[in-house]
This record gives structure tokens, sequence and C-alpha cells, in this order.
């Protein structure tokens, strides 16, 4: 019975299997390791994004659709700059949102304390397999302000675990995925256990769910945001267009900075959006 459903998964299996079989050809190379998740988080993430340009399209008419096009980009162009300006303030906030966006994208139907459950498991069992490299990833955007403690975490996610354990909606199934999410992370790392999850599971969910928005001619859309995407990050990288925090101490740091800090900026326009959408579809403005 459980079977097919786990099967709904199978990017998300392939995946994980493929990021433990690359943590042992390049274990011993961390700028490769830097790399190769940078590139995954990319790949889920962007077209991830970038969908939303045809949700937008699929929700309202064409001058309406502009507006919501402007105000979208507008509030992700804000985000990118204030994360530039208040790194701290707003990558924990980022932090926070995400974790309910993971369990509202990933489980529906499940109650908002549940979904809030699922998305906080997410972000915390990654911190507590590997505090070291978990807290060296943090300080990236908090300015080497935490400290992790491996008590507070193992409460977070036993209460998650009950949370979601107790609504009885896909108990098993949730089980078994946390499972390779572990599994993954141990045997891989942290940072490839998380890129497996968010590009093969949440953003493939994502856009199962929302893939009748877009028609097969539209696809080359897709690709050139992702690609028009890319060319900001390789443009901050290479001119520093905006200023580094003076706390970021080489080439991997601003790397992971970048990347993040582009998919932060697209991510909190994309959750407004999609926790929006459908009330805003049935309004047929």
């Amino acid at each position: 019975m459980m079977m097919p459903h786990i099967l709904r998964y199978k990017p998300y299996l392939f995946l994980s299997f493929g990021m433990m079989v690359l943590e042992q050809l390049f274990s011993k190379n961390s700028e490769v390791d830097v790399f190769i998740f940078t590139i995954i988080l990319l790949i889920g993430g962007l077209p991830h994004g970038a969908l939303d340009f045809y949700i937008l399209k699929n929700i309202f008419k064409m001058k309406t659709f502009i507006f919501s096009l402007i105000v979208y980009l507008f509030i992700a162009a804000s985000f990118y700059l204030l994360f530039f300006l208040f790194p701290e303030f707003i990558f924990t906030l980022f932090l926070i949102y995400s974790a309910f966006h993971f369990g509202d994208s990933d489980f529906r139907d499940d109650s908002r304390i549940s979904k809030l459950a699922w998305g906080s498991m997410i972000v915390c069992i990654p911190l507590l397999i590997d505090i070291n490299n978990a807290e060296w990833f943090l300080n990236i955007f908090l300015n080497n302000l935490i400290s992790l403690n491996s008590n507070y975490l193992i409460a977070i996610i036993a209460f998650s675990l009950i949370l979601n354990l107790y609504s009885r909606k896909n108990s098993l199934l949730k089980i078994l995925l946390l499972f390779v999410y572990i599994t993954t992370c141990l045997f891989s790392n942290i940072f490839y256990g998380f890129a497996a999850y968010f590009a093969g599971l949440h953003s493939v969910h994502h856009f199962k769910e929302w893939r009748s928005n877009i028609n097969n001619d539209s696809l080359i859309g897709l690709v050139l945001i992702t690609i028009l995407s890319v060319l900001v990050v390789f443009i901050q990288l290479s001119f520093e267009v905006l200023p580094y925090p003076n706390f970021l101490t080489g080439m991997k740091e601003e790397i992971i900075y970048n990347v993040i800090i582009l998919l932060g900026s697209l991510t909190i326009p994309h959750m407004i959006l999609i926790n929006r959408a459908e009330s805003l579809k049935n309004l047929n403005l």
C-alpha cells in the first residue's frame, strides 16, 4: 500500500543515491562540494521560482498580470538588496518562513502546525547531524553570531515529529522520507542531503502541482528566466556590484552567499504567491 506512494518520489530517491555516490568520489574536495551543492540548488530552485511567471499569467488578466509581475519583481529586488544590508535579520526571517513553506508545499492538506513541524525537521536535522559545518554555513549570513545547541535541536526535532505523527496524515510516508533524508545527510554530507531534498522532492513536487500553468512551447521562457537569474549571480561574483558584508572571508563563502541570496529573494515573493494563488484565482481578476 505504501510502496506506490513512496515511488512517487523517485526523483528524490535517485538524487539522494547520487549524492551519496558523489560524496564517495569527492569527499576530500570541499571546493567541489560547494560547486555541486550550489549547482543542485540552482537547478532545483530557479525553474521552481521561474514557474511563478506562468502562475501569475494564469491567475490574472493582461493588465493585472503586468502589475502583479511588477510587484513580484519589486519584492524580489527589495529582498535581494535587504539581504546585503541586513543579512542577519533577513536570513533569520527567511529561514523561519522557509520552514513553513516546505511543509505547505510538500503536504498541502496538513494543518498549519503540522506543516511548520515538517519544515522545522527539514531545517533542523542537518544542523544536528553536522553541527560544525552547519555553524560555518549559518555564520556566512549571521556574522559568526550563532552557536548551535544539540539539546535544543533534538527537542525541536522530537516535538516536530510528534506533531506530524499525531496528525496521522501520511505518517508512514513522512517517516520513510525522513529516513531517506537522514541517511543521505549521514552518508554524503548535510549540504548534499539538503540539496537532494530541495531539488529532488520539494521542487519536483511543486513543478508537478503547477505544471498545468504552462504549455510545452512556453518551456523556453522558463529556461530564459533561469539563465537570467544565473547571470545575476555571475555579475555579482565578477564585479561585486553590491559590497559583501565584511565577515565573508573567501570565494567559497561568496558563492554560497550569492546563490542563497538569489534563491531567498525569489523565494519570498514565491511563498507569498503560492500561499495566495488559489484564492486569487477564484477572484478572476
